[in-house]
């Protein structure tokens, strides 16, 4: 949900990249394709293309574009190193690799040519988005800092930039900094439902449930079916001792996602206050069985 906008960002880029070169006809055919969705036949023609003009650091480029839109991100990325090595001075090869390789969760891969291509184009706003992102997710988070500071300095409405500020300040303890982070995210990026909802939850650990409801209320007309916001709401008439309305917002949560175990707690403490303990024994079991869940494959080693 959180990275929605800067995904369709990701995906996109790679079209627009077509439009670096003088366009050829072969071009033309390509981008016909793959706005019409038809990227198989986009990815025969950019073969033939790189297969002819195997010293063209654009075919390849190209080649890598369409693999990217094909779902081939091994070769995608593969083809974009190759047109790094024709050519290492065109900036835009390396934009395209980072997003190819962060767009593939390899984090660090996607550190090198994000940085590469800034000491080449330094004005990019969304490069130093996309490099904070990937600075965060390898736990740097100071450069991440400095990356989105900067990329808000050339763009101060730039969507997802205030939104990873917050997240590192939460992260950090420092809910204030996080609170109005999300609040202008908010006012930058009004359909972007995550930030609601957690500056709705830190206003209720504040003691304000007023602005919580309010946060939480907008982030439901935004996503009526998020079980987050549904769940926030609940917690909200649980703080306010209105425990049927409490109990009406976390059983819509739960219908939701039934492995919510915070929403399992929260319905259990509402049936306790109400005086219902077997329907609050049976909710803090089903919280307690889903938290003993989540650790056990939290400590589970993944393949390498």
């Amino acid at each position: 949900m959180i990275f929605s906008a800067a995904l369709c960002f990701e995906a996109s880029a790679g079209v627009r990249l077509l439009g670096q070169d003088q366009p050829s006809t072969l071009d033309a055919q390509i981008q016909a394709f793959l706005a019409a969705g038809q990227t198989n036949q986009a990815l025969v023609l950019a073969r033939q293309a790189a297969a002819r003009n195997p010293n063209s650091s654009a075919a390849f480029r190209l080649l890598g574009v369409v693999e990217f839109k094909s779902s081939l991100s091994n070769e995608a990325s593969a083809d974009l190193r190759k047109a790094i090595e024709l050519d290492p001075t065109i900036p835009r090869n390396y934009y395209d690799l980072g997003i190819v390789e962060f767009s593939s969760a390899h984090y660090l891969a996607s550190l090198e040519p994000l940085e590469s291509y800034l000491r080449l184009e330094p004005l990019n706003a969304g490069a130093h988005l996309l490099l904070g992102r990937a600075y965060a997710r390898t736990g740097r988070d100071q450069a991440a800092m400095q990356e989105f500071q900067r990329a808000l300095q050339l763009a101060p409405q730039l969507p997802l930039a205030h939104y990873c500020l917050g997240r590192i300040d939460q992260r950090q303890g420092n809910s204030k900094a996080a609170l109005e982070q999300f609040k202008e995210e908010i006012q930058a990026n009004p359909q972007f439902y995550q930030p609601y909802c957690l500056a709705a939850g830190l206003e209720l650990k504040s003691g304000d449930t007023e602005a919580a409801s309010l946060l939480f209320e907008e982030g439901e007309k935004l996503q009526p079916k998020s079980p987050e916001a549904h769940a926030g709401l609940g917690r909200v008439f649980l703080a306010r001792n209105q425990f049927p309305q409490a109990v009406s917002e976390l059983k819509t949560a739960l219908a939701i996602d039934p492995q919510s175990a915070a929403a399992h707690c929260a319905l259990g403490q509402a049936y306790q206050k109400m005086g219902r303990v077997e329907d609050a024994q049976l909710e803090f079991q089903a919280c307690a069985r889903l938290k003993d869940r989540n650790e056990t494959a939290a400590t589970v080693p993944r393949p390498k």
